[in-house]
Formats: structure tokens, C-alpha cells, sequence
């Protein structure tokens, strides 16, 4: 979209919230970021353009988030599944969870208005400040999400929502040879019983660039009040049964967590869904597979690239006693090297932060 197109939307928006419940103060409305494109130019499938809104003292008041024309309806989508999640992870837990002060439709595409927060600061030294300020706090409301969503699937469930996405991940000969190996064999012992996963909420894109500070000790969203340090956005990709381990480690990954640090919150999430900290391969495989089964627009080589990561950083947290039989060489392959496609400027690209 065009700055021209975006002026316009930020004039009708404002015509449109003018005299509204909560913007008696507004205003103006500027773009604050558009839509972005990947290197090659592509569209970002799940780019949203950023209107900030201010009030009369010029203080920021709230955020619209528009829709892009390749996904129209992505903004609509993602305050849905937001609600789906706050009433999966029940009122204390959900109030991460921004409320919109508005929802519609601009010009055919989806858009919403959220209450403006504070998102980590774009200096290095702050932003790292602010990281470990957070990272705690974060872990901590990750492993109680998976405790307050767990969820048995049915009998009939477990091929379909973990079968289907190993033999998928299996078969896809772009990945590494180890990674379908574990996929192979993380499936045979689903199908002999000797794992059996569970459900739990998935935000899918949890990072620290989803995470909003939260200033103030009561949102205006809600009479309860939130203990986090911090708000969590952008859920139109999550799932209320979704897969465990994946959030934990798109999380250490961006935050630089410790191998160490990382393999106890992964005996954490592994007791929660009730298995051994060596299953955490089968979830994060499965998950990876159940991404790649929707990708929509997502460009394969970002998909593969962001999964060779997960499988790097999951691997530098596992010590050889924890990995069954059948799955050791996916942990102590140090050879192993991904295939050119996984490197981007002489570095592999399983070391790119998301």
C-alpha cells in the first residue's frame, strides 16, 4: 500500500472514531509503520500497517492495526483468536491479552483499534536491559499458560494432530536428514504408544517483539488486575490447541537464553504436558510440521530457516542422557550441516534471530 492510500485510511479512520466511546481526546492519526516486505521484495503475508493515534497533549492514545491487501482479513482473524485465548487462559492469566477498543472494516480490509502500550525500546542497551528485566516474568506466564490450557486429544486425534505433521515434516526432503530422522521416529513411538502428547494454547510467534511493557498496574481494559510486567500481541497465528515446547524455544532463541537455563524450563513444560524432557523433540517437531502444513503465503526458504533454528537452539539444551535411542544422532550431529539454502551471507541461518 502507498503512503498516499495510507493518508487516507488514517482521514477515514478518524472520521470514523471521531465522537466514539475512549476517543473524546483524539487528535490525529499517523502511520507509524507499513505493511514491509521481505528481502526479496515479497509482501510479508502477515504484515499489518500501524496508525498511531494520539489525543489533544499529542500523547499516544492507541494503535489502529490495518489489514494488508494480500491478507485482508488478518486483523479480523487475529482479534478473534485473541479472544479465544483470553477465555482459554482464564481472567488472571488473559490479561496479557489486550482488549480492543475497536473493530471493523476499512476500504474491504479487516482493522482494529488496541489501547496503546509501550513496546521495548529500539536502543541495544535498553532493549537488552528490558529483555532481562522481562525474560522471567515471561517464562514464568509461559509455563502457566501450558498448565491452565492443557488439553487430552481424543484417541481419534492424535494421527490427525500429531501424525499428520510428523509424516509431513517427514517427507519433506528440504529439511535436514536428522530432522526427518527424529521426525520418523517420534512418530513410530506415537503410533506404539509410548508418547502421548497433549494440547496447550500456542501463540506461535513468541518473542520478545510481541511483548508490550505494561506501565501501569491495572489495564483499562479490565477490572482485574495484571501482575505481568508485560502485554503479548499479535495472535492471528495461535492456536488454543496448539503444540507445547515451540514458544519456549522461538522465546530462548530471541532472548539468548542459556542452554542451561533453557533445559530446565524444558523440564518444567515437559512435567506440565506429562512427559520426559527428550519428548520436548517430539512436540517441537510436530509443531514445526503443523506450521509447515500452513504456511498460506509464508515463504518456504523463512519457514525452513526458522525451523533449522528451533532445532539448533533445542539441541544445544539437551544432554546426550536425555535423547532416547533412535533420536541420539539428532542431538550429537555436530557435523550435520544444513544445505546451502539455510545460509544467508556466509552464516548459517539457523543462528538468524526470528
Amino acid at each position: 500500500m502507498d503512503r498516499p492510500r495510507l493518508q487516507d485510511l488514517c482521514r477515514r479512520l478518524t472520521d470514523r472514531l471521531t465522537g466514539q466511546p475512549g476517543f473524546d481526546e483524539l487528535s490525529s492519526i499517523e502511520p507509524l509503520s507499513i505493511f514491509g516486505a521481505l528481502p526479496a521484495g515479497i509482501p510479508v503475508p502477515d504484515g499489518v500497517a500501524k496508525l498511531l493515534i494520539r489525543n489533544r497533549a499529542g500523547r499516544p492514545l492507541a494503535v489502529a492495526l490495518c489489514a494488508s491487501p494480500v491478507s485482508p482479513g488478518l486483523v479480523a482473524r487475529g482479534m478473534d483468536r485473541a479472544r479465544a485465548a483470553k477465555a482459554a487462559l482464564g481472567p488472571q492469566l488473559g490479561c496479557v491479552i489486550l482488549d480492543p477498543m475497536h473493530e471493523g472494516d476499512l476500504e474491504g480490509l479487516s482493522c482494529a483499534v488496541l489501547p496503546y502500550r509501550r513496546p521495548l525500546s529500539a536502543n541495544p542497551l535498553g532493549r537488552l536491559w528490558q529483555r532481562r528485566w522481562l525474560r522471567s516474568s515471561a517464562l514464568r506466564w509461559l509455563r502457566e499458560a501450558n498448565r491452565a490450557t492443557r488439553v487430552e486429544p481424543t484417541e481419534s486425534d492424535w494421527d490427525v494432530a500429531f501424525g499428520e505433521p510428523l509424516r509431513h515434516l517427514a517427507s519433506n526432503s528440504e529439511f535436514p536428514e536428522d530432522m526427518r530422522r527424529a521426525a520418523t521416529f517420534a512418530h513410530d513411538r506415537l503410533l506404539g504408544g509410548f508418547w502421548r502428547p497433549c494440547h496447550v494454547l500456542a501463540h506461535n510467534d513468541f518473542w520478545e517483539g510481541n511483548l508490550l511493557l505494561n506501565d501501569k498496574s491495572r489495564s483499562s481494559e479490565s477490572d482485574v488486575v495484571s501482575r505481568e510486567k508485560f502485554f503479548v500481541i499479535d495472535w492471528p497465528g495461535s492456536n488454543v490447541r496448539g503444540y507445547a515446547i515451540y514458544d519456549l524455544v522461538r522465546f530462548a532463541r530471541a532472548t539468548n537464553l542459556s542452554g542451561r537455563r533453557l533445559f530446565v524450563e524444558i523440564e518444567s513444560h515437559c512435567a506440565i504436558v506429562g512427559c520426559e524432557p527428550s519428548d520436548a523433540v517430539s512436540h517441537l517437531l510436530a509443531a514445526l510440521g503443523h506450521l509447515g502444513m500452513n504456511l498460506d503465503r509464508f515463504p518456504m526458504e523463512a519457514y525452513l530457516r526458522m525451523a533449522v533454528g528451533c532445532r539448533d537452539t533445542l539441541r544445544s539444551a539437551l544432554p546426550d542422557v536425555t535423547v532416547p535411542r533412535g533420536i541420539a544422532s539428532w542431538k550429537a550431529s555436530p557435523s550435520d550441516v544444513a544445505p546451502k539454502s539455510f545460509v544467508v551471507g556466509g552464516t548459517s541461518a539457523g543462528r538468524v534471530q526470528p
